[in-house]
């Protein structure tokens, strides 16, 4: 088992070498797509249950 290790972290190692150093870039930055409203639409976007049922018109007549 310790020489299987061995092995692999050897292979790893030379891949690294290889593959050189390479420089994690981050995400561009962009706005949010959505929000919720304050009130009950926050309510349920930050509530730790498994569901959450949640009512309302799809908008103003």
């Amino acid at each position: 088992m310790l020489e299987s290790l061995q092995k692999i972290e050897k292979t790893l190692n030379k891949l690294d070498r290889w593959m050189g150093p390479k420089k994690a870039k981050a995400p561009p930055k962009t706005e949010p797509i959505w929000s919720p409203l304050p009130g009950p639409q926050t309510m349920a976007y930050v509530s730790f249950a498994d569901e959450v049922l949640y009512g309302g018109a799809a908008g103003v007549l």
